[in-house]
């Protein structure tokens, strides 16, 4: 008799806090514009934005040089993505000699 007592109660206390309990309430995400940046040889980033803009960027006429012992690619890539963070993209991926960036669409 006690057993079925406190399983019985031990039951509706189940039932009590699985009414009681609610899944969270998940945010959808938001929309989101990306942008492409690709390094070619020796210093070319070429960006490719979400508005059909294309704009090409030769790192070394910028005014900053390659260091010595450094590969031309990762410098430049570098160079891109931290471009990228300031203008408030935030990077994604890192394929190869591609940047991806996205940010949310206002």
């Amino acid at each position: 008799m006690n057993k079925l007592f406190l399983f019985a109660l031990f039951a509706l206390g189940a039932l009590l806090g699985l009414s009681v309990v609610r899944a969270q309430n998940h945010k959808t995400a938001g929309a989101s514009e990306y942008v492409i940046v690709r390094w070619t040889d020796p210093d070319v980033l070429l960006y490719h934005y979400p508005n059909g803009r294309f704009e090409e960027v030769r790192v070394l006429k910028t005014g900053k040089a390659i260091p010595k012992g450094a590969a031309n690619e990762e410098f430049c890539l570098t160079e891109a993505a931290n471009f990228l963070t300031r203008t408030g993209w935030e990077l994604v991926q890192l394929d190869g000699s591609r940047l991806i960036g996205k940010r949310p669409l206002n």
